[in-house]
């Protein structure tokens, strides 16, 4: 894999367009209709889209106090598993 100056997530480029195309469009209010269905798991840490800049609020929502926007490392997904699990079988 090449490495990009740009964002990386695993081995998929995400190019510059992408997060331009959309930075001014509020995507949260897109879900509403969906939200009590949503597992909003939101990291305290995420410069990128901090909890303060979101218009909906999901009733069932995880914060969680360490992690940053990009959550890429394996074991951080892995221990979080069994919040999605709960809450799909429940």
């Amino acid at each position: 894999m090449n490495e990009k100056k740009w964002k990386m997530s695993k081995t998929n480029f995400i190019d510059p367009e992408y997060f331009l195309s959309g930075k001014d469009i509020d995507y949260s209010r897109k879900f509403e209709w969906l939200e009590d269905k949503i597992l909003h798991i939101h990291w305290l840490k995420d410069l990128a889209v901090p909890l303060q800049s979101l218009h909906t609020k999901f009733p069932n929502t995880i914060l969680v106090e360490n992690w940053d926007h990009d959550m890429e490392k394996p074991d951080q997904i892995k221990s979080r598993l069994d919040w999605a699990l709960d809450f799909l079988t429940n």
